[in-house]
C-alpha cells in the first residue's frame, strides 16, 4: 500500500505556494521549449529521424546525427514537462488546492498529446494525427497557463 509521507515533511503555507508557483513557471517555460523544438523538428524534416516510439532506433540513447538529436531533444524536453506536471499534480492534490482540477485536466491532455505524438511517428506523420498532436499541445498549454495564473492570483497561504 502506498502511503504519503507524514505532513511534517511536506512544505506548508507560503513555502508550498512558492514551490507550486516555481514548478508551474518551469513547466510553462519548458512547454514553450517543447513547442519551439517540435516546430524546428518539423521544419527540418526530422520528424521521422526516430522511426519508433517511445525509444529511438530501439534505444534509450540512440546513435546521434543532427536529425536524431533534434527529435530526441524534443522528446526529452517533453519528458521534463511530464515530470514537472506529475510533481504539480501531486502537490496540488496533496494540498487540496482549488486549482487541482485544472492541473489534473492538464495531465490528461498531456497524456493524450503524448500518445498522439507517438502515433505521428508510428503512422509516419499523417496530417490529421499531426494536427491533433499540435491541437492537444495547445489545449495542454492553455490548461497549464490557466493553472499558473490562478496560482499567482491566489493568496500565499495554502487553501
Amino acid at each position: 500500500m502506498l502511503v504519503w509521507p507524514h505532513r511534517a515533511v511536506w512544505p506548508r503555507g507560503e513555502t508550498t505556494m512558492k514551490l507550486l508557483r516555481t514548478l508551474a513557471l518551469l513547466a510553462t517555460a519548458s512547454t514553450v521549449a517543447v513547442a519551439v523544438m517540435g516546430s524546428y523538428v518539423s521544419k527540418m524534416g526530422a520528424g521521422l529521424a526516430c522511426p519508433d516510439w517511445p525509444l529511438c532506433h530501439g534505444q534509450v540513447v540512440p546513435p546521434l546525427s543532427l536529425p536524431v538529436l533534434l527529435e530526441w531533444t524534443h522528446r526529452l524536453l517533453a519528458l521534463s514537462v511530464a515530470l514537472l506536471l506529475v510533481a504539480l499534480v501531486a502537490l496540488a492534490w496533496r494540498e487540496r488546492r482549488p486549482e487541482r482540477a485544472i492541473v489534473a485536466l492538464a495531465g490528461v491532455l498531456l497524456l493524450s498529446q503524448a500518445a498522439l505524438g507517438g502515433l505521428t511517428v508510428l503512422m509516419r506523420l499523417p496530417p490529421a494525427v499531426v494536427a491533433a498532436h499540435q491541437g492537444f499541445a495547445m489545449l495542454f498549454f492553455g490548461a497549464l497557463v490557466t493553472f499558473t495564473v490562478l496560482l499567482f492570483r491566489s493568496p500565499d497561504a495554502a487553501a
